[in-house]
């Protein structure tokens, strides 16, 4: 199914996106994140232990936002939230 997902952060990073409702926002081409809990002994479909989250990582094309963000990681930027939104691409 094809989708449309955006990035926004605060404090702003600016984008390119010109959708309706996101201008401005990162366009994002990919992404993924994951997250991993170990099932206790035994079975029954009891789990063991905490939920341990994987690192959230997105693809986007090069654009107006790409030196800002390279110079956060460079910099050891923070973010107070970065908000992924992700809608049907048909519509």
């Amino acid at each position: 199914m094809a989708y449309d997902a955006f990035l926004k952060f605060e404090p702003a990073v600016a984008g390119e996106s010109t959708a309706v409702g996101h201008q401005n926002e990162i366009d994002i081409v990919s992404w993924s994140f994951g997250e991993t809990r170990a099932a206790a002994a035994g079975g029954g479909g009891q789990h063991a232990g905490r939920v341990s989250m994987t690192d959230f990582h997105f693809t986007k094309r090069v654009d107006k936002a790409s030196p800002a963000l390279f110079l956060a990681v460079a910099s050891g930027t923070h973010y107070k939230t970065a908000t992924l939104s992700v809608r049907n691409g048909a519509f």
